[in-house]
C-alpha cells in the first residue's frame, strides 16, 4: 500500500513514517518547511515533497497513485498565532486534503483529531459517543472540533473513507512540546494540580493504531479514541518527572 502523510516532519509523522516503512509501505512524506528537506531525506532515506496543505494542485500531483492519506499536519501549540491561522490551517486544510485525496482517486483518509473535542463533556470516562464539548476559547481545540465535523460530513457525501482518530495526549523521545511542563518542574515551579487527570497515549502504540486503521476495512464515518488503559491525576505525572529528575 501506497501511504501519504501529511505534517510528516512532526513528533507524531517522523515516528509514524519510520513505522510505516518498517511495515514496508511506501510513504510519500508530505512537509511545509523546505528547510527540513535535507534533513529528512538524510534520516529516512526518502524525499520528501514541500508542501502547503492549502496547496490543492501541490497535494493533488503529491496524492497520485497513492492509496490511503494519513492526515496530520495541525497548527498546534502556537498560541501566539490568530483565531485566522488556525482556522486556516487547521479547518481549510483539512479539507484542502479531503478535497484533493477524492480528486485523486485515494481510497481511504485517516484523519487525526484530538480527544479535546469531548473534553468537557461531562464526567469520565469519556467515550465515541459523548457529545462534542470543548473550551470554546481554545483555539485548537475549537478549530479541530470544526476540521473533525468537515471529515465526517465529507465521508458521508462522497466515496472516500474517512476515519477519525481521536488521541489522548501523546508523549515518547523526541517530543519537545512538553519541555515547558519539564522545566518547570527541574526549577521547582509547581502549579497546583488539584484534581486534574491526564490521559496518555505512548507514540509507538499510537503509531500502531494508525497502522490498524489502515488495514481494517469498513471503517468510513468511524470515531476511534485511542489512549493508554486509564488516566492518571497530574500531581502523579509531577511526582515522577521530579524523582526522574532528581529534584
Amino acid at each position: 500500500m501506497k501511504v501519504a502523510v501529511t505534517g510528516a516532519s512532526g513528533f507524531i509523522g517522523k515516528n509514524l513514517v519510520n513505522h510505516l516503512i518498517e511495515n514496508e509501505y511506501q510513504v510519500v512524506p508530505i512537509i511545509r518547511d523546505e528547510k527540513k528537506r535535507k534533513k529528512f531525506t538524510k534520516e529516512f532515506s526518502i524525499k520528501p515533497v514541500v508542501c502547503d496543505i492549502n496547496d490543492f494542485e501541490g497535494l493533488l500531483n503529491a496524492f497520485q497513485n497513492v492509496d490511503a492519506v494519513i492526515h496530520l499536519a495541525a497548527l498546534f501549540n502556537n498560541p501566539e498565532n490568530t483565531w485566522q491561522d488556525f482556522k486556516d490551517v487547521n479547518v481549510e486544510g483539512t479539507k484542502n486534503v479531503l478535497k484533493a485525496a477524492c480528486s485523486a482517486g485515494v481510497k481511504k483518509v485517516i484523519h487525526c483529531s484530538t480527544i479535546g473535542v469531548a473534553i468537557d463533556s461531562g464526567e469520565m470516562p469519556y467515550n465515541e459517543e459523548s457529545p462534542y464539548a470543548f473550551p470554546e476559547n481554545d483555539k485548537y481545540e475549537s478549530t479541530k472540533y470544526k476540521a473533525e465535523k468537515a471529515a465526517l460530513e465529507f465521508n458521508n457525501k462522497n466515496s472516500l473513507d474517512v476515519t477519525v482518530i481521536r488521541p489522548a495526549q501523546v508523549y515518547g523521545p523526541g517530543d519537545t512540546s512538553k519541555v515547558k511542563f519539564y522545566k518547570m518542574i527541574k526549577k521547582g515551579i509547581i502549579v497546583r494540580p488539584k484534581k486534574t487527570m491526564k490521559h496518555l497515549i505512548y507514540i509507538d502504540d499510537l503509531c500502531r493504531a494508525f497502522i490498524l486503521a489502515l488495514e481494517t476495512e469498513n471503517l468510513g464515518g468511524e470515531i476511534i479514541i485511542i489512549g493508554q488503559n486509564s488516566a492518571i491525576p497530574l500531581r502523579e505525572m509531577m511526582e515522577i518527572s521530579a524523582e526522574t529528575l532528581n529534584v
